[in-house]
């Protein structure tokens, strides 16, 4: 489910899509932790070969909000505003097919680039 995340000061910060786990475990507890990867510079200068990876967590704080009628909603805030950023975001329907076309662009304008610098490894102009 997407939810926006919200600074203590109710500024948002990110859309992020919840499993369904964390949705359930908010029912029963007020905080949920989630995993944060942190992708560290290669481990040797200069090398591509592995990249270390951290793990942070972003502890989220689910507010019930009680909507006219009885229905009852989630405002979901964090202490860890820089962290949180990091987490994958969600995009909202109106924004998948502006990100749908550009990561076509990118993977076109990719290939394109792949297949002209083969061609220039194999000799070719």
């Amino acid at each position: 489910m997407n939810v926006v995340l919200y600074t203590q000061d109710m500024e948002p910060i990110t859309v992020i899509d919840l499993p369904r786990w964390a949705l359930e475990l908010a029912g029963a507890e007020r905080y949920v932790n989630v995993a944060a990867v942190e992708e560290a510079s290669p481990s040797t200068p200069g090398s591509i070969a592995e990249t270390e990876l951290s793990m942070h967590k972003v502890t989220l704080e689910f507010h019930v909000l009680r909507m006219p009628g009885g229905v009852k909603t989630w405002i979901v805030t964090t202490h860890d505003e820089t962290l949180a950023l990091r987490l994958r975001p969600s995009w909202l329907p109106g924004q998948r097919g502006a990100i749908n076309q550009y990561e076509r662009s990118i993977r076109t304008l990719s290939e394109g680039l792949l297949a002209a610098l083969s061609g220039l490894s194999r000799g070719g102009r």
